[in-house]
């Protein structure tokens, strides 16, 4: 029994060790890919927002800011939140 309990601790000691690196390199490959996936989220993200402001017939900026156009910044927010809801949905998989 003594010799059974030994040789137990001793395949335990000589496997904890490689069962946390595994798990460190698990969890530092989907750190990596969250992060990845964050930078190309908000890329396309801000790509889509450049875009809105980029062909939009007029100036963006001015017609919220100054204009208090409400309908139109409603309007922009409803596309940038369901750009959003598909990037997130890309993402996740």
């Amino acid at each position: 029994m003594w010799i059974f309990m030994s040789r137990t601790a001793f395949f335990f000691a000589q496997v904890e060790p490689d069962w946390q690196a595994a798990e460190f390199q698990l969890f530092s490959r989907h750190l990596l890919g969250s992060i990845v996936f964050s930078v190309v989220g908000l890329l396309v993200f801000l790509g889509a927002l450049w875009l809105i402001a980029k062909f939009s017939p007029f100036c963006v900026v001015k017609e919220i800011e100054e204009d208090q156009n409400t309908a139109l910044a409603i309007i922009i927010g409803s596309v940038l939140i369901g750009i959003a809801i598909i990037i997130g949905a890309a993402i996740q998989g």
